[in-house]
């Protein structure tokens, strides 16, 4: 099993990121949770959505205090505090600058998503599918298409899934 933290400011899709991802695991045949965990619900408020993914039954339903993955969507919430594991951020810093500033020793990746779109979400959720494998980017993008396809024309659409191809490509 694997869990995932998703931290972002209310508004910022963090909920939306971590549904794409579960719903695209699922279609592929995984075992999935994903629920969020905010305080009184306001924009910019900070948030948490969590995703476990696995090939067995998950029978555990707790918060996920240790995950495999943290991907920080808001570079504002960069900090030891919230990393662990194998950490995806969006920063403009390289990888090695923000485990100095940080003092965080695990594995860093990083992503300069608010360069790429005003959305960092879903270029965020693309870098994790590149590092993590969690889930195919092919499956993450028509789960991406079938979650807001009816809100978006098809060129919105397009453009879209090209970002997320992008910062797929960009991460390292």
């Amino acid at each position: 099993m694997i869990q995932i933290i998703f931290h972002a400011l209310g508004g910022q899709g963090a909920k939306s990121a971590a549904d794409i991802l579960a719903e695209a695991a699922f279609s592929e045949g995984k075992e999935i949770q994903a629920f969020p965990d905010y305080g009184p619900e306001r924009r910019r408020a900070p948030i948490r959505a969590y995703v476990r993914i696995s090939d067995k039954k998950i029978l555990t339903h707790e918060p996920i205090i240790r995950p495999d993955y943290t991907v920080i969507i808001d570079p504002s919430m960069i900090s030891k505090e919230r990393m662990s594991g194998i950490c995806i951020v969006n920063s403009a810093e390289t990888a090695e600058a923000v485990g100095k500033r940080t003092g965080y020793k695990g594995e860093i990746h990083v992503l300069n998503a608010d360069k790429i779109t005003s959305f960092a979400n879903l270029p965020m959720l693309a870098a994790f599918v590149k590092i993590s494998k969690a889930a195919k980017l092919e499956t993450v993008l028509k789960q991406t298409e079938a979650l807001f396809g009816k809100k978006m024309n098809p060129e919105k659409m397009k453009q879209t899934t090209d970002m997320m191809k992008k910062a797929y490509d960009l991460v390292k």
